[in-house]
């Protein structure tokens, strides 16, 4: 009975601890499903193939007409195309502890309206 009990109070703790762990993992990859569903909701028949095949798609810049290629991610992701190879980076996504479908949607929505204002505050790398 002593026995018992002691391994009963000993492992509770790592119990819940686990629980809660797998209850946090389940809602982040339930956060990733859905931000990609919203990103896939809201990319163009082309974007929407092209991410599904490579994980990336391009946007065009609302100002100067530059191809943009966005990789799946969160930073770092967003890159100039030049005669469509990889250029210079841009550095921008959008304020908040978001999953990276979010980021992407919004770097998307950023490069296709706001390209100026993209051009002014992204860091290059």
């Amino acid at each position: 009975m002593h026995w018992t009990l002691y391994v009963s109070v000993t492992l509770l703790p790592l119990l819940v601890l686990i629980l809660l762990e797998v209850r946090r993992s389940t809602s982040s990859l339930e956060a990733r499903r859905k931000g990609e569903q919203l990103l896939l909701a809201n990319l163009t028949p082309a974007q929407r193939r092209q991410f599904e095949t490579c994980r990336y798609f391009d946007a065009v810049g609302s100002a100067t007409g530059q191809q943009y290629r966005i990789f799946e991610g969160r930073y770092q992701n967003v890159f100039e195309l030049r005669d469509g190879r990889r250029g210079q980076g841009r550095c921008f996504m959008p304020a908040g502890n978001l999953v990276a479908g979010d980021c992407m949607l919004a770097q998307k929505i950023a490069i296709e309206n706001y390209e100026d204002e993209v051009l002014r505050t992204a860091v290059r790398f």
